[in-house]
Parts: C-alpha cells; structure tokens; sequence
C-alpha cells in the first residue's frame, strides 16, 4: 500500500530479539538475576538506613553487612550435589593427584613432614593451630607465609590482633634474610647482614602478601570485611 515507505528492517530485528525463545533463553535469563539482584540490595539499603538510625546496632557489625551487600554480584556456589556428582569430583582429583606423581597436590607449608601428612594445604580448608602462650604459633604462621606467599607466589593475607606489623615484618626478614631475630631488634648489622636484609626486603615487597593489624575491639565482621574486600582487589 505504501512503496515509498522503506521497510522497518531495524525494528523488526530488536523486536525478533526481544521476543521469548529458547534461543534468547540467556539474555532472559540475565534480566531475571539483574532485577532480583536489584531487589536484594534495595532490601540491603533499606537494612543499612535502618541500622544506622538505630543506636543498639554496633558500628563493626553494620559497616561488615554494608561490605557484604557490595558482594553481591559474586555467585554462591552453595547447592546441594548428588553422590554421583561428587563421586565424579572424587575420581576427579583422584586422577589429578596421581598425575602429580608425588609431588604435593596443595600448598606448601613449609614444613615437609606436615606437607606429607596433609598434602599441603588445600583450597577451601582451614587449619587451626593451637598452643599456650609463648609457644611458637606466630613464628609457625611466619615460617608458613614464607613458604606459601614470598617463595611460592600464592597472594597471602597475614592478620594479626595482637603483634603489630612491623614486628611482624621483623620476622620475617629475620626468617628470609637468615639474621637472628636478637640482631635485628639490637641493630647489629655487618656488610654481610646488610647486603641480605635488602635481598630480603626486596624479594618481600615485591611478594603478593597484605598485611592487616586489628586494633583492640574491633569485632569479627571487620576482619571479614577487609577479607572479602582483599579477595576482589588482590585476589
């Protein structure tokens, strides 16, 4: 009726686009996450309004939910699996380990003989080591930072509520540089020692290692907060 008028051949592409099919099933499927994801942290915002206003709400506690609202695009990997599932992720790492031949499926501790009890530390374990005060528990959590972090390369956090960091970095240096620890806190520094410290303050910093000091007070969700923030800036 009208062959003057050209056809609508860009409108009818986003209207094929837009129209609901199995192949579009993804950009559907997108949409639905986004807007549930913009319903949570409108619940989230209304949370933290509320919380602030309230003064029996502790600081720490709501700057910690404030921090995991900022998480939430990261996907949860939480469902439950099958025994089939997770005997296939089973035979799985089966396999991978016996690939290694004997060399250690986690990461190194430092230590060989707890390397061999364990395989090393694995990715989502978490070890605890206890021990009376005075003991060694620190020099252990240094020693496993060296091997792990400053040698190994695998981005390490060190948290600390009760020896500040540039004790702890005294360590460390005293660990790498192979100085006793009575010569760094006196200052007894030969050619020799001093040509290793800088070797080992270089091979520090230049390591993927952060390093955080909690003050007295601060509760767990600070430290959970600087975790999860460390996590997406420095993996």
């Amino acid at each position: 009726a009208f062959p003057s008028t050209p056809a609508p051949f860009a409108f009818w592409g986003e209207a094929w686009d837009a129209c609901p099919s199995a192949a579009n099933a993804t950009y559907f499927a997108q949409g639905v996450r986004e807007a549930f994801q913009r319903r949570k942290l409108s619940a989230m915002g209304q949370d933290m309004v509320s919380g602030a206003s309230d003064p029996s709400v502790p600081l720490d506690a709501l700057a910690g939910r404030v921090e995991a609202a900022l998480a939430i695009s990261e996907p949860s990997n939480a469902k439950p699996q099958t025994s089939r599932e997770v005997a296939r992720d089973f035979v799985d790492d089966l396999q991978r380990r016996v690939e290694l031949q004997g060399r250690l499926s986690g990461v190194t501790t430092g230590f060989n003989r707890l390397d061999w009890m364990t395989e090393g530390m694995q990715p989502g374990e978490m070890w605890v080591i206890g021990a009376r005060p005075s003991i060694g528990k620190t020099a252990i959590a240094v020693n496993m930072l060296e091997a792990c972090c400053i040698t190994g390369g695998v981005p390490s956090m060190f948290v600390s509520h009760e020896m500040n960091n540039k004790g702890l970095m005294r360590r460390l240096i005293s660990s790498v540089a192979r100085i006793e620890l009575g010569d760094l806190k006196a200052g007894r520094m030969d050619d020799g020692k001093q040509r290793r410290l800088l070797s080992a303050v270089s091979k520090i910093t230049a390591a993927p290692v952060q390093w955080l000091q909690l003050t007295r007070g601060e509760s767990v969700d600070v430290l959970c907060s600087q975790v999860r923030m460390a996590v997406r800036r420095h993996g």
